[in-house]
């Protein structure tokens, strides 16, 4: 039945969400997180994006179906920055840090998510906060090939609780970096997950056809 499918999938997802601080530091989480989402909700495409200062930054994505578009969809993520206020659904999941499903695109989308929905052929996406010492520090976006079958409230949800397990995750791996790192050189272990993230948004932006080292992207209107 749908209740036991439901079910099954739940687990498969805590199951997953378990075997997150066995993949390694920050860095080794982060850059594997959109493949883990994508096989612990059964979803086909995910990306990571770090959020600060009011902006979007994309840290890393897959597309396990078709590795091409991935590359495509990291070359235009390297060009571009989005400011939060120009996008409605993601400015609303780190508001109320819950995860929100976009069955109908927005019409007011900014340009810049714009052109990444349309490089990705996207009809429809879930868009889930990663919260971490009770703020969002980034978001996963997910959603399946256009010729997949549709998103669902239950497809929102466990990409949700994935996403916070993420969250904690990195919480765990930011205090054990804290605790490895001589005193004064890290931070605070919140310190450490938005340093993480923010040197994988530059890793990604200054890699071949991105902003020049140093620069943040341009934003546009």
């Amino acid at each position: 039945t749908a209740q036991l499918d439901a079910a099954a999938r739940l687990r498969h997802v805590q199951q997953i969400v378990l075997r997150l601080p066995e993949v390694g530091g920050l860095a080794d989480i982060v850059a594997n997180a959109p493949r883990l989402a994508c096989e612990a909700c059964d979803l086909d495409r995910a990306m990571v994006s770090h959020v600060r200062d009011g902006h979007i930054a994309v840290a890393t994505s897959l597309n396990r179906r078709d590795p091409d578009r991935t590359e495509t969809f990291r070359r235009l993520a390297r060009t571009v920055r989005a400011e939060l206020v120009d996008a409605p659904p993601e400015l609303e999941a780190v508001t109320t840090q819950l995860p929100v499903l976009v069955r109908q695109l927005p019409e007011h989308e900014s340009p810049v998510m714009q052109s990444v929905l349309e490089t990705l052929e996207a009809r429809e996406y879930i868009v889930a906060p990663i919260v971490h010492a009770g703020r969002v520090v980034g978001l996963i976006h997910a959603d399946r090939d256009p010729s997949g079958p549709p998103l669902t409230d239950i497809d929102r949800e466990l990409l949700w609780l994935f996403a916070t397990g993420l969250g904690w995750a990195l919480r765990d791996a930011a205090v054990a970096h804290y605790y490895d790192t001589p005193s004064g050189i890290a931070g605070t272990p919140s310190d450490v997950v938005e340093s993480r993230l923010a040197s994988l948004v530059h890793d990604l932006a200054t890699g071949p056809g991105g902003w020049a080292e140093g620069e943040m992207p341009p934003v546009l209107d």
